[in-house]
């Protein structure tokens, strides 16, 4: 019985899984200082591991990284490949907060092609979810955590908006 974790085809493969998280932490850590072909080379070797262990958050992450890494190094249209994968499986478990991060990173991608249009779009599409979520925090009567859980989205917008502008 699969139960959507992949822990069954963890203990098939044995414990790759601790490995491969980490290695999303060093991409991270490369990717940052500018080194991408390293950290390209290393999500690369560990694409097969996620898909091989159905953990859909992490493989969603890893092709988020490689999206990432993509456009840094210019090359846009790989890298909307690798985000729309990304956010296809992240919505799948409900992470509907990296999801959101990665419809970002998209519209980032459409400024860079100058489909300025498509990002702002985007954008009004992230400002909507972004304020549903307050609302539904509220309804909860917590919605001064709202302001925590989303930055990412209200980042985004401004980074984006910004770009536009120029």
């Amino acid at each position: 019985i699969d139960t959507g974790t992949g822990e069954e085809e963890g203990f098939k493969i044995g414990d790759t899984i601790g490995g491969a998280v980490a290695t999303l932490n060093i991409v991270e850590m490369l990717s940052d200082r500018g080194e991408l072909a390293e950290a390209e080379a290393l999500l690369r070797d560990a694409l097969p591991q996620w898909r091989a262990s159905r953990y859909r958050y992490f493989l969603g992450g890893c092709l988020s990284y490689l999206g990432r890494v993509a456009f840094r190094a210019g090359r846009i249209d790989e890298a909307l490949v690798h985000f729309d994968e990304a956010k296809g499986h992240f919505a799948h478990v409900g992470a509907d907060q990296d999801a959101l991060s990665v419809d970002a990173r998209i519209a980032a991608c459409h400024v860079a092609q100058g489909h300025t249009d498509a990002a702002l779009d985007l954008v009004a599409g992230l400002e909507r979810a972004r304020r549903d979520h307050v609302r539904m925090r509220r309804d909860r009567d917590v919605a001064h955590e709202a302001a925590v859980d989303t930055p990412l989205v209200t980042d985004a917008h401004e980074v984006v908006v910004e770009v536009v502008e120029q």
